[in-house]
């Protein structure tokens, strides 16, 4: 009986002798080892805050202590803007902002009835027609009045006159039209926008009997013989 008493005791002390070493051993593993918390934390979190750099301090640092030489390589100082008072961010003062301030002249605009005698007008009065105080003229320019004097010291190819009425027929619009088909002794073989004068042959491209004749040796597009310069041309074929 004695013995059975002895040995619950012995395990009894036993059981809460592995149970301490246990707790123990649970506490040790648990316990940070930095910080000493149990609870396995790492300590008191620490707030992190940036300053924000005092430009006055940077510049006047710079100033005050190094010149621009003196900074090392790579060194950026940014300095702001300041006016003649002493502000920051002011538009600057002078004469290239009295110039950007300066409005643009506005530009004058011709007048278009300003039109030189004879030219086209929009809008406004119409220009008097030309008159070049001629009788029997009908010119729309001094060109026309130029040629016309000129056909008459000349005198009509065909009647010799110079007066001649082909002088002064008129287009359907009624300006003077050198016309030679108005003259009485017309000959439409001695027109020489008809006929050639060289050979009498109608004027043509050469076929069907007609003549040509080219400003350059060249070859006959219709029948390929070679032809020379200003000479009278008659396709054979």
């Amino acid at each position: 009986m004695k013995n059975k008493k002895k040995l619950i005791l012995i395990g009894g002390i036993s059981a809460a002798a592995i149970i301490a070493i246990i707790l123990c051993v649970v506490l040790i593993v648990n316990r940070n080892p930095k910080t000493g918390d149990p609870n396995g934390a790492t300590g008191t979190s620490q707030e992190m805050t940036a300053e924000e750099p005092n430009v006055d301090e940077i510049d006047g640092s710079a100033s005050d202590g190094e010149t621009d030489d003196q900074l090392p390589d790579g060194t950026v100082i940014i300095r702001p803007d300041e006016n003649a008072d002493g502000e920051a961010g002011a538009e600057p003062s002078g004469e290239k902002a009295d110039e950007a301030a300066k409005p643009a002249e506005p530009q004058t605009i011709p007048d278009e009835t300003d039109t030189p005698p004879g030219g086209v007008t929009v809008g406004g009065e119409m220009p008097e027609p030309y008159n070049c105080g001629t009788a029997g003229h009908h010119c729309d320019g001094p060109e026309t009045h130029a040629y016309l004097t000129n056909l008459e010291l000349q005198g009509c190819p065909y009647c010799g006159s110079h007066s001649c009425a082909s002088f002064y027929a008129q287009d359907q619009w009624g300006n003077s039209c050198y016309t030679p088909s108005k003259c009485p002794k017309y000959d439409i073989h001695k027109d020489p926008a008809q006929y050639c004068q060289d050979c009498g042959k109608k004027l043509g491209d050469g076929r069907n009997g007609t003549c040509v004749q080219f400003v350059t040796e060249d070859a006959c597009p219709n029948c390929g013989e070679r032809v020379n310069a200003w000479t009278c041309h008659s396709c054979k074929k």
